[in-house]
């Protein structure tokens, strides 16, 4: 199962790339909760052997999401 992973998580990461996410938040045009969800997968792919650089709508929203300022102080709180 743990060699499977990377190759489900690009799979369902090319679905969200690919017709989900329409931007320039989960959901359009409205920030959800969905949002910091996203955020928190995204950033498990590179602990699955997958490269985010893969999906450029992801690492765009990635990058957004940062840029709260909310966000990035939980962000800093937990990854410094």
């Amino acid at each position: 199962m743990k060699s499977k992973v990377p190759e489900t998580m690009a799979a369902c990461f090319e679905l969200i790339e690919n017709e989900y996410l329409q931007g320039p938040w989960v959901m359009g045009e409205q920030f959800t909760i969905c949002d910091p969800y996203l955020l928190t997968l995204s950033n498990w792919l590179a602990h699955d052997n997958v490269k985010r650089s893969r999906f450029p709508k992801v690492g765009a929203h990635a990058a957004m999401m940062v840029e709260r300022p909310r966000t990035r102080a939980a962000w800093e709180e937990h990854f410094a």
